[in-house]
């Protein structure tokens, strides 16, 4: 079975195949969260919808419901028991005729009391008022709205990545994807590429009546072409990075000499004890993670083992390989240093000592193995400990640290400032950036870097292997075809179909 949306040509057949997919049956299921709660929300969508309302409501006839229900509007009623007329519950009742609802259908809401008792019987009751009701099937009530081309495909992927959202980032991302900003992005593509092959099959057709110039067709084509393949390898680019980042989290590192505290900001910035803090230097062997949720993004708060050049202990050797390793995947670096030991000494003897260069505020960590590439993180130096300092004037020069105490929380609102900038920066891009939508979905990133290798075939067919120009048309025909895929304008497999839809809860 194939699906497809209305504006896509295609034969009798497969139409009457989709207009078979008008599901005949009514579906309904908790549309709310399962467990006990204040409300608990029961949806039915197909064309027996409008029964179970006459049934639950003991009203006789569809004319007599709809003389005193009206669409869109709530009203509180009594639901029984179709079969033996017993009072079930007091709730809420809503009716949204098709095809202004949610899948295109008619659709009735039951808001009703959220007991697992209640919410079992009214189900049980729906499905005993017409033998065309069954349960709905996991994204069953989505799917209907993609047949009734009430949302594309995009959209579809946006309102399952908006329940999952888990952050504030990935919720904003979500929404315009559901609202279907990803799509208008390539339909505006599709037109110009469909607009570029309308041009070579006019030239083809009505060359000489038209006057149309080769060399003018072939420039506009080029151009067109190139500015498509900028913009969407621009989406990628930023897709690649950012999606990333907001799917896994940012990683932060938190590096330095041996007990300098180090765990002890770990606890602080993830507000609970994870890690063991004591005076004793080597406290820390391995890596410990936090994982937090900083300003609507996730983050991970690497906290390492102490480094430093000179050591015999092999245990303590193989902690700070380890730390290092771990350093190298992250995005963004704390340095943490003694406050009392900068006071003797300077920050970059203190650096020099554990084995860290900085240079123009990145931290340029070494290379261990022929296979590692040089890696530069955006870091911030805390002078820890600064609590214990006797009260009068540093020779520190603050320009590129901050004074901090993980006991009086001194600084810690810089950091704060610091790390919401970098973060912000990592995963909404600059404030400069022409490229506003992040393709969060695998499935959108492929299709998409397929679209641009086909219009790169194109220019190579015309520029290189010098093919006329009809011919290597072919090639944005093909594009056009993976956008389609993305919002399912063109042809979609079952198999795309199920994993996207399986996604969902029952109730959705």
């Amino acid at each position: 079975m194939y699906l497809l949306l209305s504006n896509v040509k295609v034969s009798a057949q497969l139409r009457l195949m989709v207009s078979s997919i008008r599901w005949q049956s009514t579906i309904f299921n908790l549309s709310s969260g399962r467990g006990k709660a204040g409300i608990s929300v029961i949806r039915v969508s197909g064309p027996k919808a409008t029964v179970t309302l006459q049934k639950l409501l003991k009203v006789e006839t569809f004319g007599a419901l709809s003389q005193s229900f009206k669409p869109r509007k709530a009203y509180y009623r009594r639901l029984y028991d179709p079969m033996t007329g017993e009072h079930l519950d007091d709730g809420v009742v809503m009716w949204f005729p098709g095809p202004k609802s949610f899948t295109g259908e008619d659709i009735v809401e039951f808001h009703v009391h959220g007991g697992s008792a209640t919410v079992k019987a009214v189900l049980k009751a729906i499905g005993e008022a017409d033998s065309d009701m069954r349960l709905s099937e996991a994204g069953e009530f989505t799917l209907r709205a993609f047949q009734n081309l009430k949302m594309d495909l995009s959209q579809v992927d946006g309102l399952c990545s908006l329940i999952d959202a888990e952050t504030e980032t990935e919720r904003k991302i979500a929404l315009r994807m559901m609202k279907g900003e990803i799509g208008i992005i390539l339909r505006r593509w599709k037109s110009l590429i469909l607009s570029v092959v309308s041009e070579v099959e006019a030239s083809i057709d009505f060359g000489e009546d038209q006057h149309l110039s080769e060399e003018t067709l072939l420039r506009s084509a080029i151009e067109t072409t190139n500015t498509l393949i900028e913009e969407a390898s621009r989406m990628l680019e930023e897709s690649q990075l950012r999606g990333r980042l907001i799917e896994e989290g940012v990683k932060v590192a938190i590096l330095g000499p041996p007990n300098a505290g180090k765990s002890s900001l770990l606890n602080l910035l993830c507000s609970e004890d994870l890690a063991i803090v004591s005076h004793i230097p080597g406290t820390t062997r391995d890596v410990i993670r936090g994982r937090v949720d900083f300003w609507g993004s996730k983050v991970t708060l690497l906290d390492t083992a102490g480094q430093r050049e000179v050591t015999t202990d092999s245990l303590e050797m193989e902690g700070m390989r380890r730390g290092l390793d771990a350093a190298r995947s992250a995005q963004l670096a704390l340095i943490v240093l003694d406050s009392l030991q900068v006071e003797t000494t300077t920050i970059d003897h203190c650096l020099c000592q554990a084995g860290l260069r900085i240079s123009e505020g990145n931290l340029m960590l070494p290379i261990t193995t022929d296979n590692q590439e040089p890696v530069s993180i955006p870091c911030k130096i805390l002078l820890n400990k600064s609590d214990l300092l006797p009260q009068s004037d540093s020779n520190v020069n603050l320009e590129s640290c901050v004074r901090f105490s993980c006991f009086t929380k001194d600084g810690l609102n810089e950091v704060s400032t610091w790390l919401r900038s970098q973060i912000q920066s990592l995963t909404e891009g600059p404030e400069n950036s022409t490229t506003s939508e992040v393709l969060l979905k695998a499935r959108h990133r492929k299709h998409v870097a397929d679209f641009v290798t086909e219009l790169k075939n194109f220019l190579s067919a015309l520029m290189e292997e010098k093919i006329p120009i009809d011919i290597a048309a072919q090639h944005l025909r093909r594009s056009v075809r993976h956008l389609g895929a993305v919002t399912g304008e063109t042809f979609t497999s079952d198999e795309v179909l199920g994993a996207i839809f399986s996604n969902f809860c029952i109730g959705k």
